[in-house]
């Protein structure tokens, strides 16, 4: 389950880590690790990453 935390708890930038079978997968800077290469290895899954308005979407991405 992914909660976001209290901004006022953890003031300036927060690292983002991936977990693939409890192990870090990747972390660091959200814009390094939210990529679709980073989600796809961790999901094993062809994904595509869309920023907007300070919110990472995330879908399947159809094979080309």
């Amino acid at each position: 389950m992914l909660k976001p935390a209290d901004d006022a708890a953890f003031p300036g930038p927060r690292p983002v880590i991936l977990l693939q079978h409890g192990r870090v997968a990747a972390d660091g800077a959200k814009a390094a690790v939210l990529t679709a290469a980073a989600l796809g290895r961790t999901f094993d899954a062809p994904l595509a990453v869309e920023q907007a308005g300070g919110y990472y979407h995330v879908r399947v991405d159809s094979p080309a």
